[in-house]
């Protein structure tokens, strides 16, 4: 029998991504034909949950093997403001719930892989009222706060990326709230689509076969594609 493991793509799509929306959805459909193709994978159960945010989150594709999604479904347009909490505290629910699951059933697996990205930070939008704009907040901090109980247990790789723009920019201190590693937080500017496309479409990969494989050197190493 096969191990398992889920991967979670947790993605912005707020209006201030219209620029670079396209680049996005290349980039996504790029990395799950890089997922399905890898040669280390191919003895690993592969689940991918997709996450798109803005205002609100709607799953795409929840817990699918990744040779059986459908990748336009996967297609993004930008519109709304920014709440990222909710996103990633139900993907942590998500992620939690079935490894737990499988540990129970005997079935081998590896914990959970969450990758965030936005060209934002937590933003209520214009017009909200301070009950809106504390709630947007409250939901961020309890999200920081359960990626790095996670982190601080080894019981997930939580990787974040921001994208800066002129017309939008990503908080960096604010993704430095979310993870106990900065250096998994990847800042991706000066309108640097390409970059944005690495991201996705190798960091991505690369990282989930870090992990099957364990070998930190290769997690590790991954990152170097954003310093080179």
């Amino acid at each position: 029998m096969k191990p398992n493991i889920d991967v979670f793509l947790i993605v912005d799509h707020s209006s201030s991504t219209q620029g670079i929306i396209d680049n996005i959805n290349s980039a996504i459909s790029n990395m799950v034909g890089r997922l399905r193709t890898s040669p280390y994978l191919s003895g690993v159960n592969v689940y991918l949950t997709f996450i798109q945010f803005n205002h609100r989150y709607e799953i795409l594709t929840e817990c699918e093997l990744i040779d059986d999604v459908d990748i336009s479904r996967l297609a993004l347009t930008s519109s709304g403001a920014t709440d990222p909490g909710p996103a990633i505290l139900r993907a942590i629910e998500i992620g939690s719930r079935r490894y737990a699951a499988w540990r129970e059933e005997g079935e081998e697996s590896f914990h959970p892989l969450y990758y965030y990205f936005t060209d934002g930070y937590p933003d209520a939008g214009k017009g909200a009222t301070q009950e809106e704009i504390d709630a947007v907040n409250a939901a961020y901090a309890a999200a920081c706060n359960s990626v790095r109980d996670l982190e601080l247990n080894h019981k997930a790789l939580f990787v974040a990326a921001g994208f800066q723009s002129e017309r939008a920019m990503a908080n960096r201190e604010r993704l430095n709230q979310l993870t106990i590693h900065p250096d998994r937080i990847v800042s991706i500017s000066g309108n640097n689509v390409g970059m944005l496309e690495k991201f996705f479409s190798e960091l991505i990969p690369r990282t989930v076969t870090g992990t099957i494989t364990r070998t930190q050197a290769q997690i590790d190493g991954a990152f170097n594609i954003f310093n080179q």
